[in-house]
């Protein structure tokens, strides 16, 4: 299925930030890798770069899809512009995958390889820091990337916030 994703990056700002708090990762993270998707659709949609989004980091967390197979390090956001902007988009160009449903998180890392025990006490000490500092994570760049899916992406994870919302 050929779907419309659009997508916002972190600025410099909040990549040298993230930049510290991931510094000397074991795990090979790709900072310039990273993105929040604001919407995934069949249909058109236009990237507004004038727009900028400030969000709050969450609890950093491995994820499972069962759908696709793979394990993601996935940042759960708090963005009350994230959501009004999906929101938006959705008028014109319904979400191909999660209906009314929409949860902001970065993605920091797909294909993650299974962690030994050392490694996810790191992933819970980076939730720690992100979390507790409230640092803001500032987002532009607005980008429509077409991307082909066999299987709806991020739907574990999507159940796990639908089940906390």
């Amino acid at each position: 299925m050929q779907i419309n994703q659009l997508v916002v990056l972190p600025t410099e700002e909040t990549l040298e930030y993230l930049g510290q708090v991931f510094d000397a990762s074991p795990i090979e993270l790709d900072l310039k890798a990273m993105y929040v998707e604001i919407n995934s659709s069949e249909e058109v949609m236009e990237a507004d770069t004038t727009r900028s989004y400030t969000a709050y980091a969450k609890t950093l967390d491995r994820y499972y899809d069962s759908s696709t197979g793979e394990t993601s390090l996935l940042l759960p956001l708090v963005s009350e512009a994230l959501v009004d902007r999906a929101r938006e988009l959705r008028l014109k160009a319904p979400s191909a995958f999660y209906q009314n449903y929409y949860f902001p998180f970065l993605v920091i890392k797909r294909n993650l390889p299974p962690l030994r025990r050392a490694y996810r006490g790191l992933v819970t000490n980076w939730s720690d820091t992100l979390y507790s500092h409230q640092q803001p994570l500032f987002f532009d760049a607005e980008i429509v990337i077409p991307k082909e899916y066999d299987q709806v992406p991020d739907m574990d994870f999507y159940t796990s916030q639908i089940q906390q919302y």
